[in-house]
């Protein structure tokens, strides 16, 4: 028969085993959880669902390497604004405007240009009146004699219409200018909501790509374009 000592170690024996068994597997368990719970260096994340009333605009990015903004847009990456199309800047920076209006920072307005008048040449007094008296002396008396004509004042200012504010409404500005002349009627209005729209005649389309006339079309690229050179030029 077995001794009580043989019984003992056999029981520790068994305790040992299931206790370090045991361990093992809590370690390789909680192991695994952290795993699932962490995803893949690289993995990008699902993507979340997004109400049907929301128009997404644009995914910003800043690398962790430099700190450099990345845009996201049109299911493309873009890390300067050259690499990007007309269209897609003139969203952006409208994007950009609204986005200030939401932050509610404000812009300082911009001095209206006044005309200046050119200033009158300076009138020799005593040489005008002189030859005023000598008309007068030489002039003959006549009973029915018309009345001078009133003097007529120099007409008032034109009302100076303040600069648009808004880049729509500057290239909209750029776009009348050169429309001028013309029997075409086209311009850009700004919308909050839907982005640029553009009116041809009187038929409305939602963004430049929109518009089907490809005269219209070149016409106003041609006033983007104009926006951003006087823009680099600060001639705006």
């Amino acid at each position: 028969m077995p001794s009580l000592v043989n019984i003992l170690l056999l029981v520790l024996v068994f305790v040992t085993v299931g206790f370090v068994g045991g361990a093992l597997v809590a370690v390789i368990w909680s192991t695994r959880l952290k795993r699932e719970e962490q995803p893949n260096e690289g993995e990008e994340p699902a993507a979340r669902k997004i109400p049907s009333r929301l128009q997404p605009l644009v995914e910003l990015f800043r690398l962790r390497t430099n700190q450099q903004i990345v845009v996201s847009l049109d299911g493309k990456y873009y890390s300067s604004s050259s690499e990007m199309e007309e269209r897609q800047l003139l969203m952006l920076r409208q994007a950009a405007e609204d986005w200030e209006r939401w932050l509610g920072i404000e812009k300082p307005p911009q001095p209206v240009a006044v005309e200046e008048k050119p200033q009158p040449e300076a009138i020799d007094i005593d040489r005008e009146s002189e030859a005023r008296l000598n008309e007068i002396s030489a002039a003959v008396p006549v009973m029915n004699a018309q009345p001078a004509p009133a003097t007529v004042l120099p007409g008032i200012l034109p009302e100076v219409k303040p600069k648009p504010t808004t880049i729509v409404g500057q290239v909209n500005e750029i776009l009348q200018e050169k429309l001028a002349g013309s029997n075409k009627t086209i311009s850009l209005v700004d919308d909050m909501h839907r982005g640029v729209i553009v009116w041809v005649g009187l038929e409305k389309f939602d963004g430049i790509d929109a518009v089907p006339y490809p005269e219209a079309q070149k016409i106003i690229r041609e006033a983007v374009k104009e926006w951003e050179k006087r823009t680099e030029n600060g001639t705006l």
